[in-house]
């Protein structure tokens, strides 16, 4: 259990598996949010849309989308998107690599990527090691 775990409201996923269905990508992240809980975080339970599936070879365009669509929900309140969850395919070449340069860079948002082998086992260690 963290000291003083970190604190996260408003956070969505993206998810670029092709063989992740929605209803898993959902699943996934409300353990893994129920696991932050648990662990000593503030965490939202509730994202602040729903998971969204995207294309690989699409990757800067969706996470822009991505991130204009929370922000059109959470600028009119003040608040910031302070997490994306992004499940990625196991093999997933320069995906890693771009989407953390464009979160970083491009959007200032954190991101935590999860690889599909792991969404589908779900582990509790796994999702503690990640919360």
């Amino acid at each position: 259990k963290m000291v003083n775990g970190g604190r996260v409201q408003n956070w969505t996923c993206i998810n670029f598996a092709r063989n992740v269905q929605e209803s898993v990508a959902r699943g996934f992240c409300h353990e893994l949010a129920q696991m932050c809980q648990i662990s000593g975080m503030e965490f939202s339970i509730e994202p602040v849309l729903p998971p969204s599936s995207a294309r690989p070879d699409r990757v800067e365009r969706a996470l822009k989308e991505r991130y204009h669509d929370a922000m059109s929900v959470l600028q009119p309140q003040g608040k910031e998107l302070d997490l994306l969850i992004v499940i990625l395919p196991d093999n997933n070449g320069s995906l890693y690599g771009d989407l953390k340069r464009i979160c970083e860079t491009d959007l200032g948002l954190v991101s935590q990527c999860c690889l599909t082998k792991h969404v589908f086992r779900m582990s509790k260690q796994y999702l503690a090691n990640v919360a």
